[in-house]
């Protein structure tokens, strides 16, 4: 924590996200997605942090003094982690609990039904509902460590979505925050799955057609198998065939100018 006096007034402001309450991380959420300057949403984000006491105290200082103190909190506007924002929630009496950090247990159909829902959203009124409940799920009784959540349905992750319309907006901005940085981390580190090349072979424009394609190898068993088999697994595949191709092209090629 930093700590700050102004004459005989003392206060604290936290130094990154890992020093924040529960309530802050909402007041937090709210500021980086306000569409303010980033001083703007710092200064907000400063004014919730402290009591009405030390507010009234900051109106005083000078403009230096007070973009000095704002200044604290430009990690408001660092990249989010990979991890999500809230571990859990409680909504209606249940318990909704998060992915693992990375999404590093999560399957392939969750990333893709995740992916779908951010994809609609100019389209779909509950693309936000919808990407909240495929995140976060109730606890499978049978799990105790790990990712605890229950396996995903896709039909009462919908219902889950259309009772989440009344779910508090910073766990779902939240929730999307987490998908677009997962989103972005996936396309770097398999940017050869996303190349937008006109060639043969497993990659394909469209999921369910990749995910029947790698059903047809039997590596991960059928097309049901597949859908539930670990996301990066999927991803280690994919990026494997993809090389390889690229590798027989290549030297397809060069045998080709060598005659």
């Amino acid at each position: 924590m930093n700590h700050i006096r102004i004459d005989n007034n003392y206060f604290r402001l936290p130094k990154s996200l890992n020093d924040l309450t529960e309530k802050q991380l909402h007041s937090f959420i709210a500021c980086r997605f306000s569409g303010l300057s980033p001083f703007e949403s710092q200064l907000v984000f400063l004014k919730s942090l402290v009591n009405n006491k030390v507010n009234r105290v900051l109106r005083d200082v000078s403009a230096i003094q007070l973009t000095e103190i704002v200044a604290l909190l430009d990690w408001l506007h660092e990249p989010l982690p990979l991890k999500p924002l809230f571990e859990n929630f409680t909504f209606d009496s249940v318990v909704y609990y998060a992915p693992q950090e990375r999404m590093r247990t999560s399957v392939i159909a969750e990333y893709i039904a995740c992916d779908n829902a951010l994809m609609s959203y100019e389209v779909d009124e509950l693309y936000l509902e919808k990407l909240t409940a495929f995140l976060y799920r109730p606890a499978d009784s049978s799990k105790e460590f790990g990712d605890i959540r229950e396996k995903m349905n896709t039909d009462k992750t919908i219902a889950t979505a259309t009772n989440f319309k009344r779910l508090p907006m910073t766990y779902k901005i939240a929730a999307l925050g987490f998908f677009i940085e997962i989103k972005q981390f996936i396309a770097a580190a398999y940017k050869e799955v996303f190349e937008n090349e006109q060639e043969e072979g497993l990659v394909e424009s469209s999921w369910g057609t990749t995910l029947m394609k790698i059903a047809e190898t039997q590596v991960n068993g059928k097309l049901e198998d597949v859908k539930f088999t670990n996301m990066y697994e999927v991803f280690g595949y994919l990026k494997l065939k993809k090389q390889e191709h690229q590798e027989a092209e290549y030297k397809r090629k060069t045998k080709k100018y060598e005659n």
